[in-house]
């Protein structure tokens, strides 16, 4: 299975660890609750507004994120945001607008490819893999959410006042306490590919 070593947050689509529409930390136990998004045998699918919310849950520089998520087409909106602590920085944030993704708030992003379709992207100070291929940094971002709360398909902003939505697929998110190397992420990447039927060559 995944790397276990340093793994702090599991959401996963298949086993999503309740049967009442909620999704639930396979590691934490954080219960994720539903407001309108679908649950299918593999992913949670998000529209008409429809978004999960949680408790937060604070990383630091030495995390590691992993998103498997497939977006219906480019958008602005939030595949998770994972509470507010904008003064120290040190919130995981990952979301896709103009083609860009950040997974730390007040770092540089990262210039991630094309993200219409099948996901899996790995995100340290170190590196960023998206579908087994390297990407690069790109420009400083002072990004910060704006709510207390760990929010799955919704970015909320201006004090929590304005909401932009997220619309597709969201697989998987995982956290890890450490920076994996491109070796383990290429070997989350491909158990991804393979238990969502991904159809990626990795």
């Amino acid at each position: 299975g995944y790397i276990k070593d340093g793994k702090v947050f599991h959401l996963d689509g298949i086993n999503k660890g309740a049967t009442d529409g909620s999704w639930v930390d396979l590691v934490g136990g954080n219960v994720f609750e539903n407001n309108g998004a679908t649950s299918y045998d593999t992913y949670f699918y998000f529209s008409n507004n429809g978004y999960l919310i949680g408790t937060s849950h604070y990383g630091t520089i030495d995390y590691t994120v992993e998103t498997c998520f497939a977006p219906d087409a480019r958008f602005g909106g939030m595949v998770f945001q994972s509470g507010s602590d904008a003064a120290a920085g040190t919130n995981i944030v990952l979301y896709q607008y103009l083609d860009q993704g950040l997974f730390l708030s007040k770092r540089p992003m990262y210039n991630l490819n094309s993200v219409v379709g099948n996901n899996t992207i790995s995100l340290n100070e170190n590196i960023g893999v998206q579908n087994g291929v390297t990407i690069t940094r790109g420009i400083r971002s002072d990004w910060w959410g704006s709510v207390d709360n760990f929010l799955i398909g919704l970015n909320m902003y201006g004090g929590g006042t304005r909401r932009m939505y997220y619309i597709g697929k969201i697989y998987s998110i995982r956290f890890y306490d450490r920076r994996l190397t491109a070796e383990e992420i290429l070997h989350n990447q491909q158990i991804d590919n393979i238990r969502f039927n991904l159809g990626l060559s990795l």
